[in-house]
């Protein structure tokens, strides 16, 4: 691994997938789930299929249907299993970010404030983390777990992501006129946000929110304050969707040893990085978009990524395409070398 966060997480891989919580996301995955475990109601399975990471997209598929049949949400069992989830998940988050100041760390605007079915892949309220013991749940309190769980906020709060958010948080705690500012853009974004969302279409409430979002702190004195939480909050996104994926993933977790042809980084309009590979090691159905991936063919790019799409071909044996993000990017690591280039890898 190439730093210590991506260590830790992967090392999270095998007691996380030892306990009731993880055989539980794998049974939700199944054809013929096992009756004795939580399992999602037919009537969303399908909508289960088309929404990612875990949790997200069971409250984006009640939220489907409803849509669809004009009927209100079902509070069935499933749901409140997710929801209890989602505090866990909460919890581990709030410990990520730790020595951020809890209200100023709640209140900013991205796009996790998107409700399920709006925010793509962004896991709905996971900054909502309120006292109590949600890590009691589902063998999530064994301890093996917690302490693998402990390696992950360490190395989080060690990341240059990290720093730079809680030294934007001591910022605005040393200035009443940017507290004030901050607030009061919060407000009225979340008061935009609120309108979008119940006056819009499901695309075009996904379009005019990210314009919210863009332009709400554009141009303020906050703007670049809001940045690195933003940048931390995808990390912190990042390491919950690699949880998930972790726990999830059938049949284990994921890992590319050999790539065919050449591969390369590329760049969204954002700067986010894309590392685009093609491997033969694995089938297709195996994947999840947002499941991590292991890279480990001896190159500079080797490290801990989230699958964000995904390709196969028949044509000279099962070839994957794969697009990946780097969990380091987020974390403020990227790029692991000085100098990205192209590398070649073996012909198959």
């Amino acid at each position: 691994m190439v730093n210590p966060l991506e260590d830790a997480l992967w090392q999270l891989a095998e007691p996380i997938r030892g306990t009731r919580f993880a055989a539980i996301l794998r049974n939700a995955r199944t054809a013929e789930p096992d009756p004795s475990l939580p399992h999602p109601d037919p009537s969303t399975a399908r909508w289960e299929l088309s929404y990612d990471p875990a949790i997200q997209r069971s409250f984006a598929a009640n939220t489907a249907v409803a849509v669809e049949t004009h009927t209100p949400l079902v509070d069935t069992d499933w749901n409140r299993w997710n929801q209890t989830a989602l505090r866990a998940m909460a919890r581990i988050a709030a410990k990520c970010w730790a020595g951020v100041d809890h209200d100023l760390r709640m209140v900013f605007l991205d796009e996790d404030n998107f409700q399920p079915i709006w925010n793509g892949t962004n896991i709905y309220n996971l900054r909502s983390d309120g006292p109590g013991p949600w890590l009691r749940f589902e063998d999530l309190d064994q301890p093996a777990v917690s302490s693998a769980l402990t390696a992950v906020y360490t190395a989080a709060r060690e990341t240059p992501a990290f720093k730079k958010a809680r030294a934007a948080s001591e910022r605005l705690l040393r200035s009443e006129s940017l507290r004030l500012t901050f607030a009061r853009l919060a407000r009225q974004g979340h008061d935009q946000l609120n309108q979008v969302l119940q006056e819009s279409q499901i695309g075009q409430a996904h379009e005019r929110g990210l314009s919210v979002l863009r332009e709400l702190y554009a141009g303020t004195p906050v703007e670049d304050i809001v940045q690195e939480f933003r940048r931390y909050n995808k990390l912190v996104q990042q390491i919950i969707w690699t949880i998930l994926g972790l726990a999830e993933v059938v049949p284990e977790p994921i890992v590319i040893r050999d790539v065919t042809g050449t591969v390369r980084c590329t760049f969204d309009d954002g700067g986010a990085p894309f590392v685009r590979l093609t491997s033969t090691d694995f089938g297709a159905w195996v994947f999840r978009l947002t499941h991590p991936i292991q890279v480990a063919v001896g190159l500079p790019l080797d490290g801990l990524y989230n699958l964000v799409g995904f390709t196969m071909a028949f044509a000279s044996g099962a070839a994957n395409d794969f697009s990946l993000v780097p969990l380091s990017w987020a974390a403020g690591q990227w790029p692991p070398t000085n100098r990205l280039e192209s590398h070649e890898g073996t012909d198959a």
